[in-house]
């Protein structure tokens, strides 16, 4: 065998080694894809209550109170703002509550409370007003 043809036989013999390497390794990886597909589903193909399942969250309030509008809960975290909130008239409250915690427009709110809507307009403005007077005071306290 010359010099030649050893380096060729070399060659060769490399070449079919890296060709081998690369197809088990291939097969390896669909052997371990087809056992994942096995055990895994997409989170797309889960229901709303299904990924809700899937964590927790920890929520850690040191203060709450709960406020009653129609008897509905809204609970408030703040405790400044609850403090103020305490020094309005329930009509005025009961506008602020269900505008800014529970989401609700104006036209929804003079709904629930039978009352025009204007008057929740007015009430929601002069409660504002209230309020802000009330947490300028505390913090000059």
């Amino acid at each position: 065998m010359t010099e030649q043809e050893f380096l060729t036989y070399q060659e060769q013999s490399f070449d079919a080694f890296c060709k081998a390497v690369v197809r088990n390794e291939s097969i390896n990886a669909h052997k371990q894809l087809s056992a994942r597909a096995e055990k895994e589903i997409q989170l797309s193909v889960l229901s709303p209550s299904d990924i809700g399942k899937l964590y927790s969250e920890d929520v850690y309030k040191t203060f709450q109170k709960t406020f009653y509008v129609q008897n509905t809960p809204v609970v408030v975290y703040d405790q400044s703002l609850a403090e103020v909130l305490q020094y309005l008239t329930p009509q005025r409250r009961d506008v602020i509550l269900l505008f800014y915690f529970l989401g609700y427009s104006e036209a929804e709110i003079s709904r629930i409370l039978h009352i025009a809507k204007p008057t929740v307009a007015d009430r929601r403005i002069s409660a504002l007003h209230r309020l802000r007077k009330l947490l300028e005071d505390m913090e000059n306290v």
